[in-house]
């Protein structure tokens, strides 16, 4: 509007004028001055008009890229997560339903699903009950598996208020163990531990209890290996066995599928709960160990030798050795011994020690030959 009357004035200006010559020449009045004025005044109110309209539209534009540009850069801005949402978060929720709850993106966007289709995304917390207070998500095929805050609704512990209730945890429920040996190959702690503890609750509490040992190590721990002994034992396997993963690496290295979450196997039996103690000794000076010795060193057939005393508890003998081919039972004295074979219980006996032929096609004279070289000597 502004433009077509700067037009009609600026014609209108030479009208005007065109009219007031003529008017004068001819002395006639042809309202030149009339139409003058209207065109001038015309001329001046679409001038006017054309420089607002053009900064109204460059505001306008301004405007509309200020918000564009506002607009983009929060939706590059990762999300933060507050009290509210973090307790709103469940397991089992898909990526989008948490992005809702959440507002956004984690500070991680590019995070992929690693083989084991862990994914693990971060945010800064905020409004939390401390200032810094990191919060990890972490899915399990395209599901929120597991939800960690540190700081955010509860806050963090000291390094003396956690060694103080570690230390009450130890004592309240008794982890009595000692570290038997241990290594550690990379990132990987390979620990074997020795207790009087066989309840599974007790020994699954050990296990875990690595966890926090891990951390005064002075070289990081991705992942923990842990074997359980019974103190005193006759069994020759381990009480209890675990793992746990500490890392995205830890995962691949245990080859399990959620940090910090142990794999534990019990596997306490009758002869993880028997030891020497509970057996009765015998005073000669030799034994069911020195009679396997002299058999292999005969070259007397021994295959796979195993000691299996825990079964002396209820046989009453002091030592157990069984192979493929013989089985060696050692008794507290010469006169239980000979009790015991007058009751036909296995097929040799010389001092204090019973042989059982498990492979009949073998010589016994040979084995009772090399009985009488260690027991009379």
């Amino acid at each position: 509007m502004g433009y077509v009357l700067v037009l009609l004035g600026f014609l209108g200006v030479f009208v005007g004028l065109a009219l007031l010559i003529i008017g004068v020449i001819k002395k006639k009045k042809m309202k030149g001055g009339l139409v003058l004025g209207i065109s001038v005044a015309a001329f001046i109110v679409g001038f006017i008009m054309v420089p607002t309209n053009s900064t109204d539209s460059t505001n306008d534009s301004n405007e509309k890229d200020k918000v564009e540009t506002v607009a983009k850069s929060n939706d590059d801005k990762p999300a933060t997560v507050t009290p509210d949402e973090f307790n709103k978060l469940k397991n089992g929720m898909s990526l989008e339903e948490v992005e809702k709850i959440v507002g956004g993106k984690p500070k991680n966007p590019d995070a992929k699903e690693n083989d084991n289709l862990i994914l693990i995304w971060e945010y800064d917390g905020e409004n939390g009950i401390e200032k810094d207070s990191p919060v990890s998500l972490i899915f399990k095929d395209g599901k929120l598996n597991t939800i960690q805050q540190l700081g955010l609704i509860i806050e963090k512990e000291t390094e003396e208020e956690k060694a103080a209730r570690e230390a009450k945890d130890a004592e309240e429920n008794k982890l009595d163990y000692t570290i038997q040996e241990e290594k550690i190959s990379g990132s990987i702690w390979y620990v074997t531990l020795l207790t009087s503890l066989t309840e599974e609750n007790d020994l699954r509490k050990l296990v875990e209890l690595t966890s926090d040992l891990a951390k005064s190590k002075k070289e990081k721990i991705d992942s923990i290996f842990v074997k359980v002994n019974i103190k005193n034992s006759l069994a020759k396997s381990y009480a209890a066995t675990g793992k746990v993963a500490l890392s995205d690496m830890g995962l691949i290295q245990t080859k399990l599928k959620i940090i910090n979450n142990y794999e534990f196997k019990y596997l306490v039996t009758e002869e993880h709960l028997t030891s020497k103690d509970d057996l009765k000794q015998s005073n000669e000076s030799y034994s069911a160990e020195d009679i396997l010795k002299a058999f292999q060193d005969a070259g007397l057939p021994t295959t796979d030798s195993r000691d299996n005393s825990h079964n002396c508890v209820d046989l009453e003998c002091t030592t157990l050795i069984t192979t493929e081919d013989v089985s060696i039972y050692e008794w507290p004295s010469v006169e239980k011994a000979q009790e015991v074979r007058a009751k036909n219980f296995g097929d040799a006996q010389v001092g204090t020690i019973i042989i059982r032929m498990n492979n009949k096609s073998l010589d016994i004279q040979k084995y009772i030959d090399v009985m009488n070289n260690v027991v009379n000597k």
